[in-house]
């Protein structure tokens, strides 16, 4: 199965500069090469960036089961 066929859009981690993880949203994906990439938006303070990114530069945010309480 595909990226794109299990999830559409997701956030995730990105490899960032100085070995950091950047919160990213997986916008699309696309198959070049024969691999998977996608195109994710990050935010870096007032800018957002847009970027292609390779499958294997990314890590799944998982749910840890932490919720906003009600006002």
């Amino acid at each position: 199965m595909s990226p794109a066929e299990r999830a559409r859009r997701r956030h995730v981690w990105v490899d960032g500069p100085d070995d950091t993880l950047v919160a990213g949203l997986v916008v699309t994906w696309r198959r070049r090469e024969g691999e998977w990439e996608a195109l994710v938006a990050t935010g870096y303070g007032d800018r957002m960036l847009l970027q292609w990114r390779a499958a294997s530069a990314l890590r799944p945010v998982r749910d840890d089961g932490w919720r906003l309480s009600a006002p």
